[in-house]
C-alpha cells in the first residue's frame, strides 16, 4: 500500500474469534501481523452484559509479543443497547 504521507506500508492481516457470543460474558481474542511495525500483535477482551447495559474491556500488545512488545493498549466501552 502506498500513501503520500507515510510512503509504502505493508498490509496488516488479522484473525479474530468470539467465544460465547450469546451469553452475558462473551470473550474475544485475536492476532495480527504486518502493518507499519511489521510485527505480530495479540489481543484479548471480554464483556459483561447486564440487560441493556454492556460493559466491554480489552487489552492488546503492540509491536510484538510478551518480552518483545513495545507497548500495551487498554480499552473500555460502555453501551446502552435498545432492543
Amino acid at each position: 500500500m502506498q500513501t503520500k504521507f507515510i510512503g509504502s506500508v505493508n498490509p496488516r492481516f488479522s484473525l479474530g474469534a468470539e467465544l460465547f457470543p450469546k451469553t452475558k460474558t462473551p470473550i474475544w481474542t485475536g492476532v495480527s501481523y504486518g502493518g507499519i511495525e511489521n510485527t505480530v500483535s495479540a489481543g484479548f477482551g471480554f464483556g459483561i452484559h447486564l440487560g441493556a447495559f454492556h460493559f466491554n474491556y480489552g487489552i492488546n500488545q503492540v509491536g510484538g509479543l510478551f518480552n518483545k512488545a513495545k507497548g500495551l493498549n487498554l480499552s473500555f466501552e460502555t453501551r446502552l443497547v435498545f432492543f
